[in-house]
């Protein structure tokens, strides 16, 4: 979440934050380090997110547009 991230980033290590909102709540930040990945590192780890990611999204937008409908005939009572 961007409101999430701004504060994360911008506070020192060490330093605990004021309360963030975010859609999810409010949260209170402590900084424990800051770092950084190359891209060759981060890839593996990207590679494994980014197909349930999609996944998940495709789901969703097909839910979207055409919502589940029960046929209780086929499941019965």
């Amino acid at each position: 979440m961007p409101e999430f991230e701004k504060e994360a980033f911008l506070l020192p290590v060490g330093q605990v934050s004021q309360p963030v909102k975010s859609p999810f709540g409010y949260h209170i930040i402590k900084v424990e380090s800051h770092s950084t990945k190359s891209f060759d590192d981060a890839k593996p780890a990207i590679l494994k997110r980014v197909p349930g990611e999609m996944a998940q999204k495709a789901l969703a937008d097909l839910k979207a547009k055409k919502p589940a409908v029960f046929n209780d005939a086929y499941f019965g009572k």
